[in-house]
């Protein structure tokens, strides 16, 4: 008996996994078929999106209610919502940007149910109206690159050219072209002289066509050249 009992278990257990792959799978169909210039791989979604040209979202990869920008990628795992993300940006793996948050001081209780009227993370809410704004929309600028496993919380502001280190928490604005990490995150650096990141946010190279960015391509190797090559 307990030998049927197991196999029946195994056999469950397997037409769980298969259904839940199947339902992945129409999620990545489906997200295919809304997103035309967009590349979607193994189980990931998107919903209520827009997206620029050639974005790419690898694996396990959940985004939604966001707008992102051109040539920006997304590594396997990471979880975006309510986010506006410019163009030519790098997601790291298992990044976290907009997931919301609980009340941390003035509230007795960190608990839904005290301040989520639509019974969020919970079964069920002791409030009929929202006591707490749980979330507030995420905007990142161009060229930043977010690095594998950082977490941005809700209502964050991140300027271009930005760099947020491995495993990060960002709880406040990072200015452009600064470098931050540890948690909660923290100014370290700016990746160039203040007049470099000046002449920078003049040129805005990722709004230039791709034909310009192509031709210029082979100065991005070195910031000084880059910014003298300008008119």
């Amino acid at each position: 008996m307990e030998s049927i009992i197991n196999k029946f278990r195994r056999y469950y257990k397997l037409i769980n996994n298969i259904i839940k792959l199947l339902n992945h799978e129409n999620g990545r169909l489906k997200a295919i078929e809304r997103y035309k210039n967009t590349i979607f791989h193994d189980r990931s979604e998107a919903h209520n999106c827009k997206f620029g040209e050639n974005t790419v979202i690898h694996t396990d990869v959940k985004i939604i209610n966001s707008e992102i920008g051109r040539y920006t990628y997304f590594a396997d795992r990471s979880i975006i919502l309510n986010s506006k993300i410019g163009s030519f940006c790098s997601i790291g793996p298992d990044v976290k940007i907009g997931l919301g948050k609980h009340p941390s001081s003035v509230f007795v209780s960190t608990y839904p149910a005290f301040f989520s009227a639509n019974n969020s993370g919970c079964l069920t809410s002791f409030v009929s109206n929202q006591k707490f704004i749980e979330f507030e929309p995420v905007e990142i600028g161009n060229d930043v690159w977010i690095g594998a496993g950082a977490m941005i919380s809700d209502g964050v502001k991140i300027g271009d050219g930005a760099i947020i280190a491995a495993n990060a928490v960002v709880t406040k604005d990072v200015l452009p072209y600064s470098i931050v990490g540890g948690v909660p995150a923290k100014h370290i650096k700016f990746r160039f002289q203040t007049f470099e990141i000046d002449e920078l946010k003049k040129i805005k190279w990722w709004d230039k066509n791709i034909e310009w960015i192509k031709q210029n391509s082979d100065k991005f190797s070195d910031i000084r050249l880059f910014i003298q090559a300008m008119p």
